[in-house]
Parts: structure tokens; sequence; C-alpha cells
């Protein structure tokens, strides 16, 4: 599990500027191994904080896999599960 200073520059050396809800978007999908759909990681972001739209969840998700932090099942249709890809921390 990485830290919220971990997981800031782990963005941040892969061209996001970390956000709040970035950094819980990204603490949800990226320590777990298997694949998530944008509605569990959304229902799992908005927990005990404050709320987090699903239109932030899906522009994230998108930003993500842009980025090559996460991947789009091939296999879905509908392209809306996704799975991280290793961290590799020091």
């Amino acid at each position: 599990m990485m830290t919220n200073i971990d997981l800031d520059s782990y963005l941040r050396d892969n061209g996001i500027m970390p956000s709040q809800q970035r950094l819980r978007i990204a603490r949800v999908i990226l320590d777990k191994s298997d694949q998530m759909s944008a509605e569990e990681i959304y229902r799992n972001v908005n927990g005990p904080w404050p709320p987090v739209s699903r239109a932030t969840v899906n522009n994230t998700l998108r930003l993500f896999v842009e980025k090559g932090l996460l991947t789009q099942d091939p296999n879905d249709p509908q392209g809306i599960y996704y799975s991280s890809k290793p961290i590799n921390t020091p």
C-alpha cells in the first residue's frame, strides 16, 4: 500500500497533477490487483469523505488510462472495467 506522499509523487512522475479527488481515486484503484468497474470505483471513492462526482471519476479514469497507469479490459465491449498496472516503489 502506498502512502499519500508516494501516490502524489507517482502521479507527478506520470505527468498528472495530483488533486484530492485524483489521490482518492488512485488509492482505490491502484492498490487493487483485480479489475474494477467505473461504478465500483465511484462507490469506493464516495465513502466517508466529501462526495466526488461521477464525471470526476470518469474523467480521472480516462486520464489514468491515457497516461498508462490503468488499462481498460479489451474483452469488455463497453470499456467500463479497469485494472491497475504494477507500481514499482523504491
